[in-house]
């Protein structure tokens, strides 16, 4: 899976998104269709479009549309497994540290405890001493449980984003296809060939 990831990355390329309308940088080779297509050497209205391919060219508008939703959305989801990562491995970090300061207390304690366990005073420390170890472990234990929670939900998140990016890449394929024969019938028709 993480190969179809790093593939349709590559695919995908970079987005910005303006806020009148997302566009994508990666579809630079294949040039937005606007209401005047001025990737071609000549320009023309579209409405000036036999109706037949003029509901071609609305359709192409909607795919494209649908298509750049869905590429946001992939950045979207990639960027949230890069904030999960993120918080995952800080989490981690506390967790590690509390264990350590966990075993280097416990450590002491333990040796504390052999060397005053007579004494009457010390035993009542020595109990609290020994409840607040234990709720060291339970934080740790808990921060645990968190983790594996956080694992599994990035899990359910790169399904999610490696699903929608296959899907993605077929609609792509299909699309740039249809567009390149939508192209070449305008072309034909703008030549007086049809």
């Amino acid at each position: 899976m993480s190969e179809v990831s790093s593939d349709l990355a590559i695919e995908l390329g970079e987005a910005s998104f303006s806020l009148d309308r997302m566009k994508l940088e990666e579809i630079r080779d294949t040039p937005q269709l606007d209401n005047l297509m001025s990737s071609l050497s000549f320009s023309f209205d579209i409405n000036s479009l036999p109706s037949a391919l003029e509901n071609e060219f609305r359709n192409l508008k909607k795919t494209e549309e649908i298509l750049l939703k869905g590429i946001y959305h992939f950045m979207r989801l990639q960027r949230n497994l890069t904030e999960l990562d993120l918080n995952r491995e800080k989490i981690a970090e506390d967790r590690d540290f509390i264990q350590e300061e966990h075993l280097k207390m416990k450590a002491e304690y333990l040796s504390t405890k052999e060397e005053f366990t007579n004494l009457k005073k010390t035993k009542k420390t020595m109990r609290h001493c020994n409840y607040y170890l234990m709720r060291l472990r339970r934080y740790v234990t808990e921060i645990q449980q968190d983790l594996a929670r956080i694992d599994l939900r990035r899990e359910v998140i790169v399904q999610t984003r490696d699903l929608l990016g296959e899907n993605l890449l077929g609609a792509k394929a299909e699309y740039l296809s249809t567009r390149k024969e939508f192209m070449q019938r305008v072309v034909k028709l703008k030549a007086g060939l049809s």
